[in-house]
């Protein structure tokens, strides 16, 4: 005897308020309960099908899960890191004047890449030139007035929290005000090994070079692989909002759980 047809439903949310993928009647959830021999073939069937369409269905849903775990795990890995810069230098090279100071002070944005960093890599920067002794030089550096002149060589690499420079490897990492240019001596910084543009080891040019320069090269270059400010990066407000969004998903996901379950 077959059984009444019953009304249609209508469809089914989970307890995340996400609509079904499959919906299965309650009466063929489970197969658990021992079949009568009055249940026909046809029932068997139609109830071992529904069970497992229901397992497929409960299977589907944990790895589409998993799959948005991996692709948010790679998003948050890769976003954007603000690094603290810091750096301040005392030096009678190039002008002659034992009391020069400059300092480097500001952040460099990466896309998040961990290991060796290329110029494609640096997002943005926001850095201050600093004349200890006559701030009428002070500049503070952009994309908007400022370009990376060079990112050369393997030197310069970033852990999750911070910025370092391999003064003991080779390369160089060059950004300089737009005008009046590229190698014209004012406004900018140098990090190199001394292969490249500049002399090895740190440079700070406020102004021009030869005016408020110091250059930290010789006896007193840095060695070895040095951070570039405090270890201790700042998460890029966007990735603050995407934590904080899918925080809060999780937490109404655990309320909607409770209110049903009472």
């Amino acid at each position: 005897m077959l059984l009444p047809r019953r009304p249609a439903e209508g469809p089914k949310f989970d307890s995340m308020g996400m609509k079904a993928v499959c919906f299965v009647p309650r009466r063929f959830q489970t197969s658990e309960e021992p079949l009568t021999p009055k249940q026909t073939n046809r029932q068997r069937l139609a109830r071992a099908a529904a069970a497992s369409a229901h397992m497929l269905c409960k299977s589907a849903r944990f790895l589409l899960l998993a799959l948005f775990a991996v692709h948010l795990g790679a998003l948050l890995a890769r976003a954007d890191i603000m690094y603290n810069i810091n750096q301040t230098i005392t030096s009678a090279y190039p002008t002659g004047n034992p009391f020069q100071t400059d300092t480097i002070t500001g952040i460099i944005t990466t896309d998040g890449t961990i290991g060796v960093i290329q110029s494609t890599d640096v997002v943005s920067w926001n850095l201050s030139l600093t004349d200890t002794l006559n701030s009428a030089y002070d500049v503070t550096l952009t994309p908007a007035n400022s370009s990376l002149v060079e990112d050369t060589g393997s030197a310069l690499s970033a852990t999750p929290t911070g910025l370092f420079f391999n003064y003991s490897g080779s390369g160089e990492f060059l950004i300089q005000a737009n005008s009046p240019g590229a190698y014209s001596g004012y406004s900018y910084f140098c990090f190199s090994t001394g292969v490249y543009a500049c002399a090895a080891g740190e440079t700070i040019s406020p102004n021009y070079i030869y005016t408020d320069g110091v250059v930290a090269t010789g006896a007193a270059a840095p060695i070895g692989n040095q951070p570039l400010g405090p270890t201790s990066a700042v998460p890029e407000p966007s990735s603050v909002v995407l934590m904080a969004t899918i925080l809060a998903a999780a937490t109404l996901s655990g309320r909607k759980r409770i209110n049903a379950t009472n």
